[in-house]
């Protein structure tokens, strides 16, 4: 019995039925932290508790803030106003995109994707996608999102936290979110 990607049975029918999905039209991906752990870039959890221990908190002390509940973006608010984090931030800077970065620069180089919303600040997906020639615009701030263009005919990546290539508006959009957070816990 000859096959097509409609009559498809048996155990290939989901991969079927999810390439034919895929490939119909673009697509629109929202990653967070953990597209570009792979490569190396700390996730909140683990960055906060060694600026904790770094700060020489004891551990009775670090279990009572993250029991507290404070954002993580407040303390990098807390951090960015005291000292100059640059150093701190080169964390994110140096790192050669992972799996998941590539693979999404792929499906964007075959036009399957169109928008790609991320919550970090890294330039992972900048790099992959440039690495496969794929055109793409960057909105980073406010002011960008309030001119977004969805009609443009390159890739849209929005990046709701900032970058990493603009401190001061990085440093801005950590305020803001650490104040929303801040916000959504009052009125729990």
């Amino acid at each position: 019995m000859e096959t097509n990607d409609v009559t498809r049975v048996g155990a290939d029918a989901p991969l079927a039925h999810a390439i034919d999905r895929l490939t119909a039209r673009s697509h629109a991906f929202l990653v967070g932290a953990g597209i570009s752990f792979p490569a190396g870039v700390p996730t909140a959890a683990p960055f906060r508790l060694k600026l904790l221990h770094g700060l020489g908190l004891n551990e009775v002390d670090i279990t009572q803030y993250i029991r507290a509940n404070v954002p993580f973006e407040s303390l990098v608010e807390v951090l960015m106003g005291l000292t100059d984090c640059t150093a701190l931030l080169q964390l994110f800077r140096g790192r050669e995109p992972a799996l998941g970065h590539r693979v999404i620069a792929r499906l964007a180089k075959c036009n399957l994707v169109s928008v790609i919303i991320t919550t970090n600040f890294d330039c992972l997906l900048e790099a992959a996608l440039a690495s496969e020639g794929v055109s793409f615009d960057v909105l980073t701030s406010e002011r960008s999102f309030d001119s977004l263009d969805w009609s443009s005919p390159h890739l849209l990546l929005i990046k709701l936290h900032g970058t990493i290539d603009d401190l001061d508006e990085l440093a801005i959009t950590i305020r803001k979110v650490a104040a929303r957070q801040f916000a959504d816990i009052d009125r729990k």
